[in-house]
């Protein structure tokens, strides 16, 4: 496989940075008048402590070779990165990769997108908290997850909070909201995997504020056993897809969970 080097990748990522005015990162998130290298973004929730010092992760490349660059749509996103392959015999089951992009302040903390995967079967998308302090990152709070499950699509810092949209499976969609209406054997009744976009989310700051149904679904996750949790959760979803009732606000997709919880939380598998 074709390895590419640390200086045309350092290239690339500051003529990302600074193509447009309004994508240049915050001097508080670069390091030694650099962005700071996605491996440290990478890395700050990888290791078994949420901190790591920006000197000794700026340099990862005793552990990885660079495949390519940060694509061109990535790019104008204001995402930096690449692919990767691990130096190691580390299995993969396709090709590593780190992008993120930096999307502001929120009060003391920096927010960040960032998209990866360590070349297993993830694929996650999250929004970072971080906090620096001189050259060390310290992690405080993250919203995402793989595909599906929770994975970000899109993220701003917007009046000092971080608005992002989700995708969502039932389960994710029920956590995520304000009520609690799980016990174990419930949460484990419900369809939750990296394929089953039942809808997308809304969020400021960890507040789910409306939800878009997903009518194009070929198929419903269900069992098609009418005792089943998913089935009726899927009864209800089918209900809403029928009335064109597509968008749910704060108020509605309340209504949606007392109707969950009403009709469906009694069955369990």
């Amino acid at each position: 496989m074709k390895k590419i080097s640390l200086s045309f990748i350092l290239a690339l990522t500051l003529t990302s940075c600074s193509s447009n005015p309004k994508d240049k990162l915050d001097s508080e998130f670069s390091f030694q008048g650099r962005p700071i290298e996605p491996w440290c973004i990478n890395s700050i929730t990888h290791s078994s402590s949420p901190s790591v010092n920006l000197a000794r992760c700026s340099n990862p490349f005793s552990e990885i070779n660079i495949t390519s660059p940060v694509t061109p749509d990535l790019q104008k996103q204001g995402f930096m990165g690449y692919s990767y392959e691990y130096k190691s015999d580390t299995p993969v089951m396709s090709p590593p990769y780190i992008f993120y992009k930096y999307l502001g302040k929120t009060g003391e903390l920096h927010a960040v997108h960032k998209m990866w995967s360590d070349g297993r079967s993830g694929k996650h998308s999250y929004v970072y908290l971080i906090e620096r302090k001189g050259d060390n990152l310290n992690f405080i709070n993250g919203y995402g997850g793989d595909r599906c499950m929770g994975g970000v699509i899109d993220a701003k810092v917007e009046a000092g909070k971080v608005r992002y949209t989700k995708q969502l499976t039932p389960l994710t969609f029920i956590q995520n909201s304000s009520r609690n209406v799980f016990d174990y054997n419930t949460s484990s009744s419900l369809s939750d995997c990296a394929t089953c976009c039942y809808m997308t989310g809304e969020f400021s700051d960890n507040e789910m504020i409306s939800v878009k149904l997903n009518p194009s679904l070929n198929q419903l996750f269900s069992d098609n056993k009418a005792g089943h949790m998913q089935y009726c959760f899927d009864k209800l979803f089918k209900s809403y897809v029928k009335r064109n009732k597509l968008t749910l606000n704060s108020i509605e997709l309340n209504q949606f969970i007392d109707s969950f919880e009403k009709k469906c939380v009694k069955y369990k598998r």
